[in-house]
């Protein structure tokens, strides 16, 4: 009865006004034939059904979801990883939502959450970086329910390609909590870089990288494809010196379905997660430094070429190449 429920929801046919969602759906955990069924039309109704408004049926299969962490933990191996899993999709009455853009609008991204950042081109082609686009404000733009950050071929200040980097600093900064971003990579060529990262709001403790960054979502294009990767930057690890730690997974329909990003952060802890995947886990207590304790802000970006996506040149049928954001969703934990 589900699937039959999902199906039609797929393929855009709504239920009879007088039906409710099958509430038998939820009455037992789903086999393994139905959790692998599940997973593509997870993917494919990612936007509608974990984007949905609480007024909307589709708010149905979210509930699904919550209130059955044993769908979101179908690869988990161990009990750790499952307490982990239960922890970041736990029910709402143990989170609060603090900060969100669904991009139920048309045009510009929204300028009392979202900041275009040019500032950036003035060091972004250095040595230290190499990358080879210029920041613009038109090329990111909200239209069919989406943000769309475009990276094109089109010369520009000296520069070959042109893209867009967007962030939220003093208008979304954070100090722990859930961040979420609902997205689909660009198609997969050599030379891009999308990413969704995090850099700390006031420098507490000094330039990059002793103030931090944290990277929930990076993608260079000349890897495997679907390969995403998570980590952090701190002064005692960081890829200048050579000693970053990192964790990558591939997530084979990165580039043609949308999935869902996430950070938990806590004071002693930071986890990534990809569709609940558990992904990547930072420690306090094994860090040598530690400088997540001061808030931070949200970035998306798409950039081209740079000493690490560069390295093996640019594929230039890559353009335009596009990362589409279904939405973005900050919750704060009750009692943190």
């Amino acid at each position: 009865a589900m699937l039959r429920f999902l199906r039609q929801r797929v393929a855009g046919v709504p239920p009879p006004p007088s039906q409710s969602p099958p509430r038998h759906a939820v009455a037992a955990p789903p086999s393994k034939n139905v959790k692998r069924e599940l997973k593509p039309l997870l993917c494919d109704m990612c936007k509608r059904a974990c984007a949905a408004r609480p007024t909307d049926v589709d708010a149905f299969f979210v509930a699904y979801l919550e209130r059955r962490p044993a769908f979101i933990q179908r690869s988990s191996r161990d009990a750790s990883r499952r307490d982990l899993l239960s922890e970041w999709w736990a029910p709402p009455d143990r989170w609060r939502l603090v900060w969100a853009d669904e991009f139920d609008y048309e045009g510009a991204p929204d300028s009392t959450k979202w900041e275009y950042q040019t500032t950036c081109n003035a060091w972004v082609h250095d040595d230290e970086h190499l990358e080879l686009q210029h920041y613009t404000e038109r090329n990111a733009v909200v239209e069919d329910g989406c943000l769309k950050i475009t990276a094109r071929l089109e010369e520009e200040e000296g520069c070959a390609y042109t893209s867009s980097r967007l962030r939220t600093q003093y208008k979304g900064d954070w100090l722990y909590g859930r961040i979420e971003v609902c997205a689909k990579l660009p198609q997969h060529f050599r030379g891009l870089w999308p990413a969704i990262w995090l850099l700390p709001t006031d420098d507490a403790y000094g330039h990059w990288p002793s103030s931090g960054e944290v990277d929930i979502m990076e993608h260079v294009g000349w890897k495997e494809k679907g390969t995403v990767h998570a980590g952090v930057h701190t002064r005692t690890s960081n890829h200048r010196d050579k000693t970053h730690r990192t964790s990558s997974t591939v997530v084979d329909d990165a580039h043609d379905a949308f999935h869902v990003y996430a950070l938990v952060w806590r004071p002693d802890r930071m986890d990534v997660f990809v569709d609940g995947d558990l992904v990547h886990t930072v420690l306090r207590s094994e860090e040598g430094d530690w400088p997540f304790d001061k808030r931070f802000y949200l970035l998306l970006n798409v950039a081209v070429g740079g000493k690490w996506a560069g390295k093996h040149g640019i594929d230039e049928k890559a353009f335009p190449a596009t990362l589409e954001v279904a939405y973005v969703r900050v919750y704060r934990k009750h009692g943190i």
